[in-house]
């Protein structure tokens, strides 16, 4: 049983797609006599499948942890993850009679208030703080997948990468939080340590 199985049918869809296209670009510049190219499209179809895998493993802790740490304290109703649950319902029948022009972020198309990606945000930095490295990783991916046009998002999720010693990943992620602020100096500070 593939590890793909265990997510939706529709996801596994469009990650089965993807991988395709992947395979279909790397088909035309392959030479390699010593391994077949179906050898080599099934360890890019695996390894593509494995990083779809564990990007949603951390998305759904991510989720989870925000709920359950949310759920904790006593805040008011705008800064409970009842918004969060809301929004996706509405999101969904909103989506029926959808129109796609429009690029929006998650937390645009979720109409998720500020105050609620900014209380993730500082749970997430509390984790942080508190050397909860793969806690706090989960979460700043979690809010960055909401919403991908904030730097704090990426930047912490390398900072808890670095800390966990996942120097490739931290790269990345680095590098997806100067898309947000070029000029800043901490990430490429960071990212020498990688």
């Amino acid at each position: 049983m593939s590890e793909l199985s265990l997510l939706p049918e529709e996801l596994q869809k469009q990650i089965n797609a993807f991988l395709s296209t992947v395979i279909e670009l790397e088909k035309e510049d392959y030479h390699n006599d010593l391994v077949p190219f179906s050898q080599h499209a099934a360890e890019i179809r695996e390894k593509g499948a494995a990083l779809f895998i564990e990007r949603q493993r951390k998305l759904d802790h991510g989720k989870a942890l925000l709920q359950e740490l949310f759920e904790e304290e006593n805040n008011p109703p705008e800064l409970s993850f009842a918004v969060y649950t809301a929004a996706v319902a509405a999101y969904k029948e909103k989506m029926k009679e959808a129109d796609l022009t429009e690029a929006k972020s998650l937390q645009e198309e979720l109409e998720l208030p500020q105050a609620f990606m900014h209380r993730g945000l500082q749970v997430a930095r509390k984790l942080l703080d508190e050397e909860k490295y793969e806690d706090a990783e989960s979460l700043f991916l979690f809010l960055h997948f909401l919403q991908p046009n904030v730097f704090e998002y990426p930047f912490g999720q390398a900072v808890c990468q670095q800390a966990l010693e996942h120097y490739e990943e931290a790269i990345e992620s680095y590098r997806m939080s100067l898309q947000q602020e070029p000029t800043n100096p901490a990430p490429f500070f960071l990212m020498a340590g990688c």
